[in-house]
């Protein structure tokens, strides 16, 4: 028996190869469908709404924030390089959200980054204010925990993407904080990141 099976195309100009491995422990079978047709996908050409990769990252402790207006808080430990420019970008994060202070917001806004540059783009809806928030009338409460995520449909790029979260606290008198709660560190939990890319 050959390593290789070959087939021409009916009208010429091509044909398909299954070559099998030069060594190998065991055999290796592979089955095809009999109930239906069907077309064999490959890496570069997979079905849409298939999960191409997944990256996770965890940021242990927390980030604090303190002033009136969104600065950068936390950054994504990790990157993750579309194999298209057309696929989307699922982006999903579980933290904990919490302040100090007297009647006041905390705000969370999700950002996209692929140059390196300073901030980023806003990947919050232009409907909404900030992407995930916490507010309480009561000091130094110990927060919520909160799950979210986002498709990133917009990228259109396949450079490395840095997914960063900036926030900022309604006033100077209160301090936010993600990943833990605000005024010690008893009740930190870091915040966990996951990127998954799926096939447009």
């Amino acid at each position: 028996m050959t390593g290789k099976i070959k087939l021409n195309a009916t009208s010429g100009g091509g044909s398909v190869s299954f070559q099998a491995p030069s060594s190998t422990g065991d055999d290796r079978v592979i089955t095809l469908p009999t109930t239906a047709d069907g077309t064999v996908l490959t890496t570069t050409n997979p079905k849409s709404g298939n999960i191409i990769q997944v990256q996770h990252g965890h940021v242990t402790g927390k980030s604090t924030v303190s002033n009136n207006g969104f600065v950068l808080m936390q950054t994504c430990p990790v990157t993750i390089t579309p194999s298209s420019s057309n696929s989307k970008i699922l982006v999903s994060v579980y933290t904990r959200i919490s302040r100090t202070g007297n009647n006041g917001n905390v705000r969370v806004k999700l950002y996209r980054d692929i140059s390196g540059g300073a901030t980023g783009t806003d990947l919050t809806a232009s409907s909404e204010v900030c992407w995930f928030a916490h507010w309480n009338d009561y000091n130094h409460h110990t927060g919520d925990s909160v799950g979210k995520t986002h498709i990133d449909t917009t990228h259109s790029t396949t450079a490395a993407i840095t997914y960063k979260l900036y926030g900022d606290s309604e006033s100077t008198n209160i301090t936010g904080a993600i990943g833990g709660r605000a005024p010690d560190t008893y009740h930190n939990c870091g915040t966990d990141w996951i990127l998954m890319e799926v096939a447009a």
